[in-house]
């Protein structure tokens, strides 16, 4: 049997100067079976550009640009890409911690009447770190 994949869907808009670290926040993952769909919500800085540089030496991670249409209709254009049995969304701004998707899909395993996995959040700086339990 295969391991569960993981959808991570990054909406983002004129986050260039940050999301470099999102990207590598998601690459440091313990858990490797997940794809990445950064959705540009129509930015006008770097962001194209960043992203592209990841996703040409990281297969799984894709690039979606759209016209700005809000954090809502990115995350639902990232869903309608993805092929995950589970999603995992992340902001533009925000770093998980390595074994974020690995503890998350082991409780899931675990506990298939779970709709979700606990987790929880703190500030470090102007940044969210997103840790599970």
């Amino acid at each position: 049997m295969n391991p569960p994949l993981v959808t991570v869907i990054i909406p983002s808009y004129n986050y260039g100067h940050l999301i470099d670290q999102t990207l590598e926040s998601v690459q440091a993952q313990t858990y490797p079976h997940w794809e990445c769909f950064v959705v540009d919500d129509g930015s006008t800085d770097h962001t194209p550009a960043v992203v592209a540089r990841y996703a040409a030496n990281d297969q799984r991670i894709k690039y979606i640009f759209q016209t700005n249409k809000r954090e809502g209709a990115a995350r639902n254009n990232g869903m309608r890409n993805g092929s995950g049995k589970y999603l995992q969304f992340v902001d533009a701004d925000d770093l998980i911690e390595d074994r974020k998707l690995e503890r998350q899909v082991c409780y899931l395993e675990e506990h298939p009447e779970a709709d979700r996995a606990p987790q929880r959040s703190y500030q470090e700086g102007k940044r969210r770190r997103g840790h599970l339990f």
